[in-house]
């Protein structure tokens, strides 16, 4: 855990040598605008939840919507197909529910 922390002051530090290298002179001019810069530049691109991270899982939201669309578009389908035809609906009773006609027995059969 502190070693964490460690890289994470390290990274800081370096990159705060680099911009004062970069900035020396703004810096003793307009600290508040150069701090402010940093503090924009550290939440877009080095916190845990910078815009490349929020990218991935936009797309992965994206894609996990199309799924769910197609698979409730399938369901309606096969619900439609299931309600129109006698014979699948019979046997999905029988296969779901355990129902049976009056002069038939039902064997349930458990694999191990």
């Amino acid at each position: 855990m502190k070693l964490k922390y460690i890289s994470t002051l390290a990274r800081l530090l370096k990159t705060l040598r680099i911009i004062t290298a970069i900035f020396g002179t703004a810096l003793k001019k307009e600290p508040y605008l150069v701090i402010t810069f940093i503090f924009i530049s550290w939440v877009l691109f080095c916190d845990s939840a910078d815009l490349t991270t929020q990218y991935k899982l936009q797309k992965k939201i994206n894609k996990l919507l199309a799924e769910q669309t197609y698979y409730q578009k399938q369901i309606e389908i096969m619900q439609q197909e299931v309600i129109s035809n006698e014979a699948l609906l019979e046997k999905f009773a029988r296969e779901k529910y355990l129902m049976k006609k009056p002069t038939e027995d039902i064997y349930i059969i458990i694999e191990p």
